[in-house]
């Protein structure tokens, strides 16, 4: 589901949006090796994943001077968990995982209206997201396990520069550092 609020707070207008999904998949059978002998089958996979996800922004109100501005803040969850059965000449096994991403963002944006036609913006973003994944995976009655977690930060800053030649047009520069978690 998703809810969209805009509330006009005398200094700006303060949006927020607000998402939560939640996804599952299988069971899912699959015959790995395409014999009519079990040797490798995956025997009913199953996933869900929730997600929740958080947007508020506060921005200026359109024509109150050539100064406009924005800010804003983000964070996202997303949980997932699994179990894979797999049939192997061997007998049955099993992993169990777990993924959990957790990212935040804070950020601000300037603009100057330098003449009706021409403006100049500046921004700058900072982003947080962390990684935690887990597995065990059992095989022969015997069970192996992993963690592994993980955390990325960025400051990303964004220029750029608006003509607008008729209401209806605009023509723009931009340069922008983007990120990615993980690279």
């Amino acid at each position: 589901g998703n809810l969209r609020v805009a509330l006009d707070t005398g200094i700006g207008v303060l949006q927020t949006n607000t998402a939560y999904n939640r996804y599952s998949l299988g069971p899912t059978v699959l015959d790995l090796d395409d014999s009519i002998v079990p040797l490798l089958e995956y025997r009913g996979q199953l996933s869900t994943t929730d997600f929740f996800y958080q947007d508020i922004t506060l921005t200026s109100k359109p024509g109150d001077s050539r100064f406009d501005w924005l800010l804003g803040f983000t964070y996202a969850d997303e949980d997932t968990g699994g179990l894979l059965p797999v049939l192997t000449p061997g007998g049955l096994s099993s992993t169990v995982s777990g993924t959990k991403v957790k990212s935040y963002a804070g950020y601000a944006e300037l603009g100057f209206r330098i003449s009706e036609q021409l403006r100049i913006v500046g921004g700058l973003r900072y982003s947080s997201e962390e990684r935690f994944g887990t597995s065990a995976r059992t095989i022969a009655g015997t069970t192996a396990t992993g963690t592994n977690r993980k955390k990325w930060t960025d400051w990303s800053p964004r220029a750029s520069l608006e003509f607008r030649p008729a209401n209806d047009i605009l023509v723009y520069a931009s340069a922008t550092r983007g990120f990615k978690s993980g690279a």
